[in-house]
């Protein structure tokens, strides 16, 4: 969020457009729509951040619980353990994994440098891989 408004401030300031990313992906527009999804379940398209592309859960972006605000946060369900040995054998796998999409986040303008670098000191203090 920080970078769009850094972005926004850029194109009324400066006439810098900010960067795009591919649409969602839809799979069904009726009777309601349907987001097209990866093998875990994860919508495709769409800004691909590292907590997302190197997945430790899925989720939904879909919440109906009771309160009037469930809808805005979606929901998420962890992996099992065996899903994440499957996934990163290794701690340094997923760190690794999670550096490579910040880095390409950051050269694509999506995040900042400071979320860049919270993002890697979470992947680095995780139990995944280890």
């Amino acid at each position: 969020m920080n970078a769009a408004f850094e972005h926004l401030v850029a194109w009324v300031r400066d006439d810098v457009a900010p960067p795009t990313a591919d649409p969602l992906q839809v799979a069904r527009m009726l009777p309601e729509l349907a987001f097209a999804r990866d093998e875990y379940g994860n919508v495709l398209g769409g800004i691909r951040l590292a907590e997302h592309v190197v997945a430790t859960a899925r989720n939904t972006g879909m919440n109906n619980g009771d309160s009037r605000f469930c809808f805005l946060y979606g929901s998420h369900q962890p992996f099992d353990q065996a899903t994440l040995t499957a996934l990163y054998p290794s701690h340094d796998d997923y760190v690794e994994a999670v550096k490579a999409v910040v880095d390409q986040n950051l050269a694509d303008g999506y995040i900042l440098p400071y979320a860049a670098e919270l993002t890697i000191r979470r992947a680095e203090s995780a139990n995944i891989g280890r």
